[in-house]
């Protein structure tokens, strides 16, 4: 039984396995946690080079800005900070413009709710905008 079994199964076509597929909730987890990550460097006063979180000053600094100016200032993420899946799957495989504005504001949202949770809840998360962009069309207004 064992050889006819193994004999089958060598004339059997390899078997392709479908990608596996990121769920919306697992998008923005991984998303949330490759912004968190991401450190650029820069130079401080005394002349010394440090890596400093990318993402978090930028919210430190909207965080006090987001619930009272009108418009309320957009947080802007580098689309050349995405490794290959996350490019793959939130700029290829989400078409409709509203569903990725829907999660980069879930992933973005959760910087701002680890800065401070209830300022965030409570006035942060209904303002939030997020605007994808490359490096080369912005220039760093806060730093």
């Amino acid at each position: 039984m064992v050889g006819f079994l193994n004999s089958v199964f060598r004339k059997m076509a390899p078997i392709e396995i479908p990608r596996y597929l990121w769920t919306r909730e697992k998008l923005i987890d991984e998303l949330f946690l490759h912004l968190a990550r991401i450190s650029e460097i820069v130079t401080n006063e005394n002349g010394e080079k440090i890596a400093v979180r990318k993402y978090y000053p930028l919210a430190t600094e909207l965080e006090r800005w987001i619930p009272i100016a009108r418009p309320p200032p957009e947080f802007i993420v580098d689309k050349s900070d995405f490794n290959d899946r996350l490019r793959k799957e939130l700029l290829d495989e989400i078409t409709s413009d509203d569903a990725r504005q829907d999660v980069l504001k879930e992933a973005v949202g959760r910087i701002f709710e680890n800065l401070n949770f209830e300022r965030h809840h409570l006035s942060i998360a209904r303002n939030l905008k997020v605007r994808l962009e490359c490096a080369k069309t912005r220039l760093h207004s806060f730093f």
